[in-house]
């Protein structure tokens, strides 16, 4: 959280979820259907608590592209949790260069993340 520079003892709230509920939560809240990698819910400006918003990953979705790319399901989540902190802190990808900023981005910040942990 401090490499997407978060503010000091802010929080996120983070659900590991399989494809089923994802795909439910696809619908009730963006209205596409299926289920999708990661969802983020922001907190809002009113958040007194310290708490920034909600990510929701989708493991079975995690499994699939962690094959699909050739790497780790830790690292497939790992980069699907970077990416919805980003989405938290208000980076957008819904443009060509937005994505491409966001995709640098969390590969350094996964670069830094990734290395201490081991």
């Amino acid at each position: 959280m401090r490499a997407a520079r978060c503010p000091p003892r802010s929080r996120i709230d983070v659900a590991l979820v399989g494809d089923t509920v994802m795909a439910r939560l696809n619908w009730r809240f963006l209205r596409h259907r299926g289920a999708t990698d990661v969802i983020t819910f922001p907190a809002g400006t009113g958040s007194k608590d310290g708490v920034l918003g909600e990510i929701v990953i989708s493991v079975d979705h995690a499994r699939r592209q962690a094959r699909r790319y050739g790497h780790s399901v830790r690292r497939e989540v790992a980069l699907l949790l970077v990416h919805g902190i980003l989405h938290l802190r208000g980076h957008d990808d819904r443009t060509r260069r937005g994505a491409a900023g966001m995709h640098q981005r969390t590969e350094v910040i996964l670069k830094r993340i990734l290395v201490r942990r081991r």
